[in-house]
């Protein structure tokens, strides 16, 4: 059976994204959280945290967790981002406490093969979601590490490590994949939520 092509390489990330000069932190910025919930096969929440400065997006936490509500809630009480993103088909009865808990600050995110426009808001359901094309934005995502557009704290390397070998990409057969050409880790899926999270706060008005 052949391997899977690895589209981007941990190595290539550390070389085009590591900021060496930087720990993780959060404080007086304009923040954006994304998170991507344990499922079947993998027993963690993810959680990142991402600023957005002249075109340039800092990650500036991220972590693994239990991935209970609880622990969610505590992270969006804790970093106060404007925007957060959760994955939608992974835990829908976490996604409805937050929505409740947390209203229009809150919005659920669901992977789709294909959607009109790349991206889709659904304002008549429970919770409210973001559906969006993820070939797209994962090519999206892979263009902004690619050139370096997206910046991993590095001066403690063992802050990020695990997360940029979340974040390698495969690409596969899309007849063998029921959303798409690539195959993501969840660490990747919460850093793409984050961004999320940012395009709908920057791009759109109406509040969900």
């Amino acid at each position: 059976m052949e391997e899977n092509k690895v589209v981007l390489s941990a190595e290539q990330i550390i070389d085009k994204c590591a900021d060496k000069t930087r720990s993780m932190t959060f404080y007086g910025k304009k923040l954006y959280a994304g998170f991507d919930f344990k499922n079947k096969d993998y027993s963690f929440g993810f959680t990142v945290i991402l600023s957005e400065d002249y075109g340039i997006f800092n990650i500036e936490c991220a972590y693994l967790q239990d991935g209970t509500f609880e622990d969610f809630s505590k992270d969006i009480r804790l970093y106060n981002p404007v925007k957060t993103l959760g994955g939608y088909l992974d835990n829908e009865d976490v996604n409805a406490k937050l929505k409740r808990e947390f209203g229009s600050s809150y919005i659920s995110s669901r992977r789709c093969l294909n959607v009109s426009d790349n991206i889709n808001y659904s304002l008549n359901e429970w919770p409210a979601s973001v559906c969006f094309k993820s070939d797209y934005y994962i090519s999206k995502i892979l263009d902004l590490l690619q050139n370096g557009k997206i910046k991993f704290p590095y001066a403690n390397k063992n802050e990020s490590d695990w997360l940029i070998e979340q974040c390698k990409v495969e690409l596969v057969d899309p007849e063998n994949n029921k959303y798409g050409k690539y195959i993501c880790q969840p660490g990747f899926y919460a850093l793409m939520n984050a961004y999320l999270a940012w395009e709908y706060y920057t791009h759109f008005t109406q509040d969900i």
